[in-house]
């Protein structure tokens, strides 16, 4: 998710700000924004699956693994997407 929520963050302020074709690059971002806010984005309001500070992905990330970075790409590719949603 560390990757991924930084992804969709550029992804989605391109789109907004008019900087990426958005029939090219929507899917994209609403494939990733799906996983992130159902599966990552667990019930008790903890956001998993994220790669601690010099971890490795395939030994430490888990639906219960997070990290306050990890969290933070989060916040910030919600913004995005709440803008993208609120413009149309």
């Amino acid at each position: 998710m560390t990757a991924t929520a930084s992804f969709v963050y550029g992804l989605a302020f391109g789109i907004n700000q008019g900087l990426l074709d958005r029939a090219m690059y929507l899917p994209v971002v609403n494939g990733a924004w799906k996983f992130m806010s159902t599966t990552a984005l667990q019930e008790n309001g903890m956001f998993g699956y994220c790669q601690p500070v010099g971890g490795s992905p395939e030994n430490n990330v888990n639906a219960t693994s997070t990290s306050d970075f990890c969290v933070g790409q989060f916040l910030l590719a919600a913004t995005q997407m709440h803008l993208m949603v609120s413009e149309k």
